[in-house]
């Protein structure tokens, strides 16, 4: 992404190319390490002001090629940087993902109930999320899915299982 200023329409759409590449570990001696997370952290709150609803999103959604998620819930931290998967449960959930480059859709995906994440913050500390709940869960899945070029379409239960995203407030 080249541009500055960040729009709704900085968001990559499903089909861009780049939503399906993997994106690399960050280097904690780049310079424009700041600048993405501001990029990110504004297109997040941009789309929830829009939408009404979104908790994270992924470097490589902006083009940023780069393993970032940001989100804004209560339990998860702002920054996640390098994250990888270090434990799941066997227990499988089935829940309805979205995804804000397909806002108009939900599809059904089966996701890991509980994941452990090993992830490093801003300054490049390791941290770790022990035994996440199904919810957040879901939502780093989904995620870490985008950092290595995983679209929620790919991971449909059941190809027929596709609902306007505004019919999922009535499902839940």
């Amino acid at each position: 992404m080249t541009q500055n200023k960040i729009t709704l329409s900085s968001i990559l759409r499903f089909g861009d190319p780049k939503l399906e590449c993997s994106s690399d570990l960050v280097n904690f001696r780049e310079a424009d390490l700041l600048k993405h997370i501001n990029q990110l952290t504004q297109a997040l709150e941009l789309f929830q002001q829009s939408h009404k609803w979104g908790r994270s999103i992924a470097a490589p959604q902006l083009g940023i090629m780069k393993q970032i998620i940001i989100t804004n819930t209560l339990e998860l931290p702002k920054v996640i940087i390098n994250p990888e998967i270090s434990w799941h449960s066997t227990d499988i959930q089935t829940v309805w993902d979205d995804c804000m480059s397909l806002p108009e859709i939900a599809v059904e995906v089966d996701r890991w109930k509980s994941i452990s994440v090993t992830y490093q913050t801003a300054d490049g500390d390791k941290k770790v999320l022990e035994r996440l709940s199904p919810d957040n869960s879901e939502l780093l899945q989904h995620e870490i899915d985008h950092l290595h070029g995983v679209i929620m379409t790919k991971r449909m239960t059941n190809k027929n299982e596709v609902i306007s995203r505004d019919m999922l407030v009535n499902k839940e």
